[in-house]
């Protein structure tokens, strides 16, 4: 017989020390479930401990002692016995609990029958998603299946695993029942994005507004940069476009602005039938928000969802022997796998059909080619510059309202004026009021007892002016 390994303990530690490392409580008491150091306690803080704490036994016994369940000649009732069995953790078990809840209308056994049925009041969406989070993995399915207590004591979610478990493949199943659910909204999803791309190609490769206004950018730009190297081009990147606002001009207060508020102008003057050019290009912004990376992603997405019902399809189909439960999935998975495959297919030769569409609106363009990845930025800068354009064209016109103003507001001054100006009568020069200095100015070189003979008349005309009034 082999004798167990000696301890470290037993050799490291005084013998005093040992006995007070092995005291024992005077009754049973509730269990500490530590982890023991037994090794390489030698050099350790563990080596240099006295245990010479003053422990006060009595009052440890209260505190942590075993209540014992009856006692001779106690007058404490028996506390019942647990009613169900738990098997699995808290955290679990309240999960599912809850879970369950959304079928509170159903046994356990029907929700059973309904998945074997695939019962579409019972496996609509939400649900579908719900009864994926309930199933029990195999470790859950083993515990449940190899319990040899009483079964009628199982809990609620002990007894749903052990029902459910004896449908054959059972997450396969609702995996493949939740792609037959999502599968036309998230195609639709990109095939709506597909239609905007589509027409954002269409809007931009059509509108004569925005041809326009390249025509007076690149006549502008081109003598801008005359002589020099820059100069004398036959067409711009869309980009060069985002460069007209950052270059202002030379001018101070109203007449302050950019090269594109001068491009503007231009606009507004020669070319006004593109200035709403900005309005029938709706999808460029939400264009812009695409990419054919994430596009072709969300197909391929869509393709794999699309194999792995499939491939349960074909395993459950190679079966010698197929109950019920099969044969149904094997009829509601045909139908479905027959039209989603093509659509499948055919939503991949829509993606390349606008990736071409963008190809020939960059070479209708004279734009460079770019990438899958790239590809649809264009819009971006297209967007951000019909918002440019339109801010310029408020900025012109808000200058031009307050010129305008300031002119009425001149036109206004110089009518008053001249309507005092003739008021004196004559024909003469307006007579300022209430500067005597001012007055005599007018009368050049008549002498002084002419001039003051006037100025009597005028007065005694107004007095009696003012009395009869």
């Amino acid at each position: 017989e082999k004798s167990e390994k000696p301890l470290e303990a037993d050799t490291l530690f005084s013998a005093e020390v040992r006995e007070k490392m092995k005291l024992k409580p005077g009754q049973k008491m509730k269990a500490l479930h530590w982890s023991r150091v037994d090794d390489n306690l030698k050099g350790s803080v563990w080596e240099s401990l006295a245990h010479d704490a003053s422990l006060d036994t009595a009052e440890l016994d209260a505190l942590f002692g075993s209540k014992s369940i009856a006692s001779e000649g106690s007058a404490r009732e028996l506390k019942a016995a647990p009613t169900t069995v738990s098997l699995f953790d808290s955290k679990r078990t309240q999960n599912v609990n809850i879970g369950l809840g959304r079928f509170s209308s159903y046994s356990v056994e029907s929700m059973r029958d309904g998945i074997i049925r695939l019962d579409p009041a019972l496996l609509d969406l939400e649900s579908t998603e719900r009864l994926l989070e309930l199933v029990p993995t195999q470790e859950e399915v083993n515990v449940v299946t190899t319990y040899n207590g009483d079964m009628a004591k199982l809990g609620k979610v002990e007894n749903f695993f052990l029902v459910v478990s004896t449908i054959p493949r059972l997450r396969q199943r609702l995996e493949s029942l939740h792609v037959t659910h999502v599968f036309e909204e998230h195609k639709g999803d990109v095939e709506a994005k597909l239609a905007v791309v589509g027409n954002a190609c269409t809007q931009v490769s059509s509108s004569a507004g925005l041809v326009r206004v390249l025509e007076i950018v690149l006549q502008v730009g081109n003598y801008i940069n005359g002589g020099t190297r820059r100069g004398a081009a036959a067409g711009i990147k869309f980009d060069s476009l985002l460069k007209l606002s950052t270059i202002k001009n030379n001018a101070t207060g109203e007449a302050a602005g950019t090269m594109l508020n001068y491009c503007v102008r231009l606009v507004q003057s020669q070319r006004p039938d593109a200035l709403d050019f900005g309005e029938s290009l709706k999808d460029v912004q939400e264009a812009s928000q695409q990419t054919f990376t994430q596009l072709d992603s969300d197909q391929r997405s869509l393709v794999a969802s699309l194999e792995s019902v499939r491939a349960e399809y074909e395993a459950l189909r190679a079966q010698p022997v197929q109950d019920m439960s099969t044969t149904t999935f094997l009829s509601v998975i045909s139908p479905f796998l027959s039209k989603a495959l093509p659509a499948c297919e055919q939503l991949k030769a829509d993606i390349n059909a606008q990736k071409e569409a963008v190809k020939a609106l960059m070479r209708k363009f004279g734009q460079p080619p770019t990438e899958d990845g790239q590809a649809l930025e264009v819009f971006g800068t297209i967007s951000t510059f019909k918002a440019q354009f339109n801010d310029a064209l408020n900025q012109n016109k808000a200058v031009e309202e307050a010129k305008a103003k300031r002119e009425a507001a001149e036109a206004a001054k110089a009518r008053r004026q001249a309507g005092k100006g003739g008021a004196g009568g004559g024909g003469g020069p307006a007579q300022p009021e209430g500067n005597l200095f001012s007055a005599f100015a007018q009368f050049g070189s008549q002498s002084q007892d002419d001039i003051v003979a006037q100025l009597r008349e005028k007065m005694a005309a107004r007095e009696a002016a003012k009395r009869s009034g």
